[in-house]
């Protein structure tokens, strides 16, 4: 009993904690993601993508692809292994797929690099720009882009599938049910 005792102070502070937070909503989270992203430049991205693929085999370390988006150019992406320890970066890149469909290398080691540090730095899933600057972002595992930020005159025909939000961002339709949820 007196064990109990010693620990209802501290029970009795988690209670009150943890009645007084507030749930972080998917609102919420996309508006401080577009407040912390909205001025950066992701030229860096330009006719890229990357994107994470999974876990990787040691702690601390993940595998992307990385590649191009440009129309008429069908090539595979490069598989990218990044490690991270303490101040170290360890990087594994295979263009076994690129050379295995007859593509010459069209990437950089150094490119693919800064790319999959970048991601790792925002910790997307997966971001893509186009050839005039307009940034796909998938901020979390899902099926679609869920976050479009454009240049000043975007063309109609990539917003068809998403819906204005705020300045020059715009929400894939698919996500507007998760904006709206208050959970």
């Amino acid at each position: 009993m007196i064990a109990l005792k010693q620990y209802l102070p501290l029970l009795l502070l988690i209670a009150v904690w943890s009645s007084c937070t507030k749930p972080i909503t998917y609102k919420d989270a996309t508006d401080a993601l577009i407040k912390k992203y909205d001025k950066t430049d992701f030229s860096l991205f330009k006719q890229f993508y990357i994107h994470y693929q999974s876990s990787g085999n040691y702690p601390n370390s993940k595998i992307y692809f990385a590649g191009v988006r440009v129309k008429g150019f069908n090539c595979p992406p490069y598989a990218v292994k990044h490690s991270k320890f303490i101040i170290m970066e360890f990087f594994d890149i295979s263009n076994k797929l690129v050379l295995q469909s007859n593509c010459p290398d069209y990437m950089s080691d150094n490119q693919i690099k800064h790319m999959t540090t970048a991601i790792d730095e925002y910790d997307f899933f997966m971001i893509e720009a186009d050839s005039v600057g307009n940034v796909y972002i998938r901020p979390y595992k899902s099926d679609k882009h869920v976050l479009l930020r454009t240049v000043a005159s975007p063309q109609k025909s990539i917003l068809k599938e998403f819906k204005h939000y705020k300045g020059n961002w715009y929400i894939h339709k698919s996500a507007i049910a998760k904006l709206q949820n208050k959970q």
